[in-house]
């Protein structure tokens, strides 16, 4: 599938504010639901594998962030960034944030694009193993 991603806005037609239900009306209620850990509170990941989507809601059930697949088009900015490697794709956002942090064999967030680019078992020469787009402020909460 291919997915256009509009920063802290959407995911083709798929709202960055949207709620758990919202997501369902949308999707259908063929996913997944886990906690991301122990201690969360409520169920706040839904996967979604036919469509190669993760959602991470908050407490309240409404969008924090969609994890993307490399099965699928991730374009941004009228470029697939699944086509290029970890290491060309970082290169492509860098020359567009000023906000972005690495971690070394983990990946890059770009705080003021709202994506994220994760590795692929710390080799920086293939695609990205998944690319994370996120609402604002998702990493200050």
């Amino acid at each position: 599938m291919e997915y256009n991603y509009t920063p802290f806005q959407s995911l083709n037609n798929i709202r960055l504010d949207a709620n758990r239900s919202d997501i369902i009306a949308l999707l259908g209620n063929e996913y997944e639901s886990f906690q991301k850990t122990q201690f969360d509170p409520v169920p706040s990941d839904s996967y979604y594998k036919s469509l190669g989507l993760i959602f991470h809601y908050d407490s309240e059930y409404f969008v924090d962030a969609i994890e993307v697949f490399p099965s699928n088009t991730f374009i941004y900015n009228n470029i697939n960034l699944f086509s290029f490697t970890y290491q060309e794709a970082k290169e492509i956002l860098i020359k567009e944030s000023c906000n972005f942090e690495e971690e070394k064999e983990e990946g890059i967030i770009f705080f003021d694009l709202g994506i994220g680019l994760s590795m692929h078992d710390s080799d920086d020469d293939k695609p990205s193993v998944c690319i994370i787009v996120f609402k604002k402020d998702y990493y200050n909460e």
